[in-house]
């Protein structure tokens, strides 16, 4: 229901910086820590490197993506994210009545959750980008992947062109984001999806501007890791067994108290 994608405006070849759904035929490296994942990969001439994790408070999922251009050419590119909208149990459970639009204030994706309990509150999807880069979204998945289409192979990477700005009711719905930029050769370049739910929409547009501001994202991922660092330490066990010691002082504590 969920995916990255970078494409190469030059050639149209486009892929995944992660090992699905669209993935490069070469090594991934995946590290799980406490509090986030992290992939890395060179493909393509580029570096790329993105870290997943969620703030200590606030309801929003962090997508940060780091690139680095090492093809010795400049470099026109896409990244793209794409979120199926469910909001509720079974895909078609609520998506007649979703209607996704784009918020004048931070040109952030909207859409109202109708479900029961949930019923008025808001998803967002937006983007936080360097200067020079520009935006392109769609609410129309239909158009995303395509007819009988998939997500390792989306219909709107295929086309030249940007995404095709399709909002409003009666859509198959979700959230597609497209940034496009310029890096020139050994250019390093850091922007980030932002996927959440708020109350309402004036909280929505106050995530949004809050994960905006310089630095904010590098500062919510290290107090995600600080906090679980100290939590974790609290108890610690030494047995001649190191497979056990692994296990218990972190990662089993850690399943425990962020899934369940």
């Amino acid at each position: 229901g969920e995916a990255l994608y970078l494409r190469d405006e030059e050639d149209g070849a486009f892929w995944s910086p992660l090992p699905g759904p669209a993935p490069q035929p070469v090594r991934y490296e995946v590290r799980h820590g406490f509090g986030y994942s992290r992939y890395r990969c060179v493909s393509q001439g580029l570096e790329q490197d993105t870290w997943l994790f969620v703030p200590r408070e606030d309801p929003v999922k962090i997508i940060r993506i780091q690139l680095r251009n090492v093809s010795g050419q400049p470099r026109r590119l896409s990244l793209f994210s794409y979120a199926r909208l469910v909001l509720g149990v079974l895909p078609g459970d609520y998506a007649a009545d979703l209607v996704i639009e784009q918020d004048a204030t931070t040109g952030a994706l909207l859409a109202k959750n109708h479900n029961r309990e949930f019923s008025g509150r808001i998803a967002f999807a937006a983007v936080a980008m360097p200067d020079g880069a520009s935006v392109h979204v769609s609410g129309d998945r239909a158009s995303f992947v395509g007819h009988h289409g998939s997500p390792a192979q989306p219909a709107a990477l295929e086309r030249d062109e940007a995404l095709n700005g399709r909002l409003g009711a009666g859509l198959d719905p979700c959230f597609a984001l497209q940034i496009t930029l310029q890096l020139e050769p050994g250019a390093t370049v850091e922007c980030a999806f932002l996927l959440g739910e708020a109350e309402n929409r004036e909280e929505a547009r106050r995530l949004v501007n809050r994960y905006r501001q310089e630095g904010a994202i590098a500062a919510a991922l290290a107090e995600v890791q600080t906090f679980w660092r100290d939590r974790l330490s609290a108890v610690r066990i030494q047995t001649p067994s190191p497979a056990l010691d692994l296990m218990v002082n972190g990662w089993l504590a850690y399943q425990t108290l962020s899934c369940r």
